[in-house]
């Protein structure tokens, strides 16, 4: 009886063993199959290129170890603004993704002497009245009768004028005008609100050179006027000269102490 189910279990054994054969061949044989048509997963060693099961070539982003998709990498977030805070107050907000501006020139004098402008005048009182006195860059008319600013020579006649010819042609977008201070002898620096009741000049004109004609800036038509210092800024025009037609003033005389004109 014991040799019997000793030989039953040697016949199962062969069995099984034979099976487990057929089927490592057949997997072996099937290998080879895949193998020789280049079926199975691979990567070409010559130009890098992957394929999956049955030659299907894969996409480069696809992992090596298991042909899996790798998904694109996100972007990398930027920042869009900038939110400046001193303690809780908010005080700014800046786009750091904004264009950086080109910068504005700063505007010059461009009546300056030393920028290149050349003062000339209808008249001059005397060497100690030049017209060259009115673009030296002295607003207050120092050392007045000596170099201090500009006299005309035709006693309470007008109008009068004094012109600024620039270097070349620029744009402007104000003129100054400064007058004579009653207290001449000893000037302050003006301000604004200064104003005079002896010697200034009353009714004037503030024109720029358009190529072919005088022309008024905007709000260049003055009458009655008494403050030592007027100022008056405008749409830029782009001209090669600037000048002060003056129609009245006080004690019969046109004087201006200096002439200004900003821009580039």
């Amino acid at each position: 009886m014991a040799t019997g189910v000793s030989a039953s279990r040697s016949v199962r054994r062969k069995r099984v063993v034979t099976a487990a054969v057929g089927i490592v061949f057949s997997l072996l044989v099937i290998t080879g199959v895949f193998a020789s048509n280049d079926w199975l997963p691979r990567t070409d060693g010559f130009s890098g290129d992957r394929f999956g099961w049955f030659g299907r070539r894969l996409p480069r982003n696809y992992a090596a170890s298991n042909w899996n998709p790798i998904p694109p990498p996100s972007p990398t977030p930027q920042l869009s603004k900038e939110y400046i805070y001193a303690g809780s107050r908010l005080l700014a907000v800046e786009d750091a993704n904004a264009p950086t501006p080109t910068p504005t020139p700063t505007p010059i004098n461009v009546a300056l002497a030393g920028n290149g402008g050349t003062a000339s005048a209808s008249s001059v009182h005397s060497s100690g009245y030049p017209a060259t006195a009115t673009n030296d860059g002295d607003r207050k008319g120092l050392n007045w009768a000596s170099g201090g600013g500009w006299n005309d020579a035709t006693s309470a006649s007008f109008p009068d004028w004094l012109q600024i010819d620039f270097s070349a042609a620029r744009t402007i977008g104000e003129i100054d005008v400064f007058t004579v201070q009653d207290s001449y002898g000893a000037p302050s620096e003006p301000t604004l609100t200064d104003t005079f009741t002896m010697y200034g000049v009353t009714d004037f004109d503030v024109q720029y050179w358009n190529g072919s004609a005088w022309a008024t800036v905007t709000g260049g038509t003055v009458t009655g006027n008494d403050k030592v210092w007027r100022q008056f800024t405008f749409t830029p025009v782009s001209t090669t000269k600037i000048r002060v037609t003056v129609n009245s003033a006080l004690t019969d005389y046109s004087r201006i102490t200096e002439l200004e004109a900003w821009g580039n």
